[in-house]
């Protein structure tokens, strides 16, 4: 009887790979997007929202810090703004995305501005990974390469 390969930590069967992930977005975005599907306003007033809210930090906190590291002035008024589905005259500054992340320790608004391009954002670990990914593939695609010269030259002879 044959073992059973023990079940990748957190995987289940109804989880997408990153590869089928991918394709499924690479399939979604091969077509140009419609009208108006850009428009991220409501989901990054919800992004906003929801990084305060996970950070467990006061807003007067993360506003103090973003000013402090961009150096520009962040009220908690302007947070609430920015947040706020009532306040469509207000929109987040694309400049001060990098620090609001970096405080609130949350990159899910990155993601969620990145999902329409088909990009995806990848944890330092992540993209090492990737890289080794690439560095296996090439390293294969050189062997095969080196068999075929080796069988050329061995019929050369």
């Amino acid at each position: 009887m044959t073992k059973r390969k023990a079940p990748v930590a957190g995987k289940t069967d109804n989880q997408l790979s990153l590869f089928d992930a991918l394709v499924r977005e690479a399939a979604a975005t091969a077509q140009d997007p419609a009208a108006g599907s850009m428009n991220q306003a409501t989901l990054i007033r919800a992004g906003i929202s929801e990084a305060i809210r996970k950070s467990g930090m006061k807003r007067w906190e993360i506003a103090g810090r973003i000013s402090e590291l961009t150096g520009c002035e962040v009220t908690e008024s302007m947070l609430n703004a920015w947040s706020a589905e009532s306040r469509d005259d207000r929109r987040f500054p694309a400049e001060l995305l990098a620090a609001f992340c970096y405080v609130t320790g949350d990159r899910e608004l990155l993601r969620t501005i990145l999902q329409p391009l088909g990009c995806h954002l990848f944890e330092t670990e992540q993209a090492v990974m990737a890289e080794l990914g690439r560095i296996t593939v090439q390293k294969q695609q050189l062997s095969a390469k080196e068999r075929q010269l080796r069988e050329y030259l061995s019929k050369m002879r």
